[in-house]
């Protein structure tokens, strides 16, 4: 869920399915959804590297680290987003604490992240196996006001659910 400039929220929908072969490497197509009639359109491809971590490739070929993997506290690194608007898809991240909280009776690991831009502060709270809070497309992304991660599935079973919204959507007219 995403805050615009004026004053609603809208919800998009992602999906990572299908499987295809580009430049010799696998990648699943990356499908968006922004309407309840879920019309999914493609915005790119994911890859996993057990080494370093997701990375994201969007429909014009540019591919950026999406999450990295295997952080330690204070760590720094870059991410790059390719899924958002060149000006804005780089960020520098520094690992601020990591701890373990308890998720449909499973411990998972929470790293919280911060970015330091100027005289502002910005955060983010990833949990293993699930991505950012802000969103799985959205790490350390801070161009709206406000992002939340609402609910997750995994092979159409739920594995989380933001326990502040009703529903894996917000409504609005």
């Amino acid at each position: 869920t995403t805050q615009s400039e004026n004053c609603c929220f809208s919800t998009y929908f992602n999906k990572f399915e299908g499987d295809t072969l580009i430049e010799s490497i696998t990648y699943k197509h990356v499908l968006q959804s922004d309407d309840s009639l879920n019309s999914w359109y493609h915005i790119g491809y994911v890859r996993e590297d057990a080494t370093s971590g997701l990375w994201f490739r969007n429909t014009a070929g540019v591919e950026g680290l999406l999450y990295k993997y295997y952080l330690q506290l204070n760590d720094t690194f870059t991410l790059r987003n390719t899924s958002l608007p060149s000006a804005i898809d780089t960020v520098t991240l520094i690992v601020t604490s990591i701890d373990s909280v308890q998720i449909n009776a499973s411990w998972k690991q929470r790293i919280e992240l911060i970015h330091i831009s100027g005289y502002s502060q910005y955060t983010d709270t990833w949990i293993e196996d699930m991505g950012s809070l802000q969103g799985i497309m959205f790490p350390g992304c801070f161009i709206s006001n406000y992002r939340a991660l609402l609910c997750l599935f995994e092979n159409d079973l739920p594995v989380y659910k933001n326990e502040n919204y009703i529903n894996c959507y917000y409504y609005t007219t």
